[in-house]
């Protein structure tokens, strides 16, 4: 999006993510003006730690907020709030039907409790890349696929394989088993999705399904994944526009928040 003439007052969510950079910037209705990404390297995160950073988005801003696993790095930032918090705040203003959000990570993958807009309680399972995004990155170098080609790979409701190792690891072997045995890219793809989502699908069970599922995160738009947890949960999941930056959208409002109650305390 362009940016947005000076004179509104802007606030900035910055979400430093284990692959990638998210950058939102809303005004004080909380409407998005404008997002950015890059990927996660130190040249990024050098260029993101730098107070000279802000001068060179083109707009005055109000407040930052930083999130995600770096969010301490960005030490100018007014303040900061964990990846959790900001995307149920960030979620919740989009959808206030909300009452589960499942992120999808790099490096992990969270269930999240909304209760009037609010964070109510949280799962995260960081134990293992089998259950996160790295997974289908990792299976897509193994494959020769981009994650673009793996994202729209075709649903094949049938002949699902078998690709049941709950460690990472331990699944990349299966993979190259596979591979080795002369079976369809495409079949073994759709049977990632496939264990993927069950393992997804688990973490939901185990948390408690509600009946409005929000889904985020980088893989939020591989349809072949959304079609497996739809089947395999039995309900509708709703994918947000541009659901990679959700947590930064969130932390910019939050930012917004910090300001206004900075403010009111010096009135």
């Amino acid at each position: 999006m362009d940016n947005q003439a000076a004179s509104t007052v802007n606030y900035l969510g910055i979400d430093v993510g284990s692959t990638g950079i998210k950058i939102v910037c809303v005004d004080d209705d909380a409407n998005a003006l404008w997002r950015q990404s890059f990927p996660t390297n130190p040249l990024n995160i050098k260029l993101v730690e730098k107070q000279d950073f802000m001068k060179s988005i083109g707009v005055e801003i109000a407040a930052a907020c930083s999130t995600g696993y770096g969010r301490k790095k960005i030490g100018w930032a007014d303040c900061a709030a964990t990846e959790i918090l900001c995307q149920a705040k960030g979620v919740s203003a989009l959808d206030r039907n909300c009452k589960t959000v499942i992120d999808i990570g790099g490096q992990d993958t969270k269930i999240i409790s909304v209760e009037n807009s609010q964070l109510a309680r949280f799962s995260m399972n960081d134990k293992c890349a089998a259950g996160t995004g790295r997974f289908i990155e990792k299976a897509a170098g193994i494959l020769g696929c981009s994650l673009e080609e793996m994202s729209k790979s075709p649903i094949c409701e049938k002949g699902v394989l078998s690709i049941d190792s709950t460690c990472a690891t331990f699944a990349e072997t299966e993979i190259i088993s596979l591979i080795a045995e002369g079976k369809d890219v495409s079949r073994i793809i759709n049977s990632l999705y496939h264990s993927l989502a069950g393992r997804i699908a688990n973490m939901v069970r185990t948390f408690g399904l509600t009946d409005h599922i929000v889904l985020t995160g980088g893989l939020a738009t591989h349809g072949n994944l959304v079609y497996w947890l739809e089947q395999l949960l039995e309900c509708h999941i709703t994918i947000p526009d541009e659901p990679r930056f959700s947590a930064a959208y969130g932390a910019a409002i939050i930012g917004g928040d910090f300001i206004r109650r900075k403010l009111r305390q010096c009135e």
